[in-house]
């Protein structure tokens, strides 16, 4: 992302951070749920969470993998840190991270989710792409966000509203069959989790 807009983000998301969890926690929980089931992670491996905010995930992952996450805000991170803590995780393992110039090897992580971070991020292909050059032959991804359907058009509502959710909050535009492919995955499951498939859990290999 330019430097720009990482800094505007980064101001906005600190501002968000005291007041994420009581927004997010309840609405979102289903969501982050479905995904961590669909990504079936397993004993040992070794899972990575760019963009983890304040570290709502935490609960949801089993106690046996090796965890490692990150956010952009440093706000969030000092969160996510208390949370992964309280989750039995070590804290130290969450750090400040961008998602789309990940800090780590090729074919360094059995599985990555990506929560509530594709749909906010400026450059989503390059967050994907980050996700898929670090994660090792069929490794899983997991996405939870906010997708336009694959097979037609995008809506005219979401269009007209937008430019003004994007600004503040989050596109409402994306695709995720396209950004998916960009980036060399397949498709595995896709799980409507919220307001009639506006919100969708999904695996991809």
């Amino acid at each position: 992302m330019s430097a720009r807009r990482s800094a505007a983000l980064r101001r906005l998301y600190s501002l968000y951070a005291p007041f994420y969890d009581a927004l997010l926690t309840r609405f979102t929980r289903p969501g982050r749920a479905a995904s961590v089931r669909l990504a079936a992670l397993q004993p040992g491996e070794r899972v990575l969470i760019p963009g983890c905010g304040t570290g709502l995930d935490f609960a949801h992952l089993p106690k046996d993998v090796d965890l490692v996450a990150g956010d952009f805000a440093p706000p969030m991170v000092a969160r996510a840190r208390r949370a992964a803590e309280r989750a039995g995780f070590d804290p130290e393992a969450v750090q400040t991270l961008d998602a789309s110039r990940l800090p780590f090897p090729d074919a360094s992580f059995d599985a990555v989710l990506l929560h509530l971070i594709v749909a906010v991020v400026p450059n989503p292909e390059a967050v994907v792409a980050e996700a898929r050059r670090v994660l090792r032959p069929g490794g899983r991804l997991g996405l939870f966000d906010k997708f336009a359907p694959d097979d037609q058009p995008v809506a005219a509502w979401r269009q007209a509203v937008n430019p003004l959710l994007a600004f503040f909050v989050t596109d409402v535009t994306r695709q995720a069959g396209p950004l998916l492919r960009g980036a060399g995955f397949a498709k595995e499951a896709d799980v409507p989790v919220r307001l009639n498939g506006l919100f969708r859990a999904i695996r991809a290999r």
